[in-house]
């Protein structure tokens, strides 16, 4: 569900929320969307909370070894629509916060094709878990 309301020029989307496959939940909280230097941006924090991370890990192809619980993901990151850029600023997993020298994706590109984009994220995501798991 798709919670908007525009204050002084600024797209506000907090509260914000979306399910996929029935146990993962999205919230977005502190969210602008808003064009500055001539790019539209978004702006936001999104928890995401998992009811089932072994679906997750399914979903993921997660190595067994690497398959922590995980139930809360803290994510806050801007997105540039031109660009199609990601640029990730601080995550936390269960409330421990990764070391942004440990993750290699500050910048995500999303790609013109979606299968492109399912593998380019289940890398990312594994790549995250790997850090998280140790």
């Amino acid at each position: 569900m798709l919670k908007s309301k525009i204050q002084e020029g600024l797209i506000d989307i907090d509260q914000t929320k979306m399910n996929w496959k029935n146990n993962i939940d999205f919230e977005f909280l502190d969210s602008l969307i808003y064009v500055k230097e001539g790019k539209l941006i978004l702006d936001s924090s999104v928890i995401i909370d998992i009811d089932n991370s072994n679906e997750l890990y399914k979903f993921l192809l997660t190595p067994k070894n690497l398959r922590k619980k995980i139930s809360k993901i803290n994510i806050n990151f801007a997105y540039l629509f031109d660009e199609k850029n990601i640029k990730v600023k601080n995550i936390k997993v269960d409330g421990e916060t990764i070391e942004k020298s440990k993750f290699t994706f500050d910048d995500i590109y999303l790609k013109e094709n979606n299968l492109q984009n399912k593998i380019y994220f289940k890398n990312l995501l594994n790549e995250a878990i790997k850090i998280y798991a140790g």
